[in-house]
This record gives C-alpha cells, structure tokens and sequence, in this order.
C-alpha cells in the first residue's frame, strides 16, 4: 500500500510538469504545493483548480498573481504572540 506521500507526491506530477514547461519558479511551486498540502481531505479539489489556473495563465507570474490573489495565506498579524 503507497503512503499518503507517495500517492501526494505521484498526483503532484502534472503540476510539476506544467510548472518547469512555464518555468514557474521554485518558491511558487512550494507555495502551490503548501496551499495543496494543507488543504486537508480537499487536497485533490484544491490540485485539479491550481493546475487548471496554471493552464490558463499565459506564463508563470500571471499563474503567480492568480494564485497569491485566490490564496492570499497569512501574515504576520495572524501569528498568535
């Protein structure tokens, strides 16, 4: 039986393809992958939307500004003293 991470990581696979064709860079791709990642029992809704919003992006920072807009994440204000 494959792993949580194993069957994340395999599914990961298109993104990771389609993010070195549109030379995403690296941080954004961790980015996407911590937003799939923590997107609880969601996971692989939230995967097939980022992949379909790289697909529709004309190049990496239009798939950047559509991803940090759609999930924007915290800021600092949000970090409990």
């Amino acid at each position: 039986m494959m792993s949580f991470n194993d069957v994340f990581y395999e599914a990961l696979e298109p993104f990771f393809k389609m993010g070195r064709e549109k030379k995403v860079p690296m941080m954004i791709g961790l980015v996407a992958t911590c937003v799939i990642r923590n997107s609880g029992d969601n996971w692989r809704t939230t995967l097939k939307d980022i992949v379909a919003m790289l697909e529709d992006s004309k190049d990496a920072k239009e798939f950047e500004i559509r991803l940090l807009k759609k999930y924007p994440g915290e800021t600092i204000d949000d970090i409990d003293d």
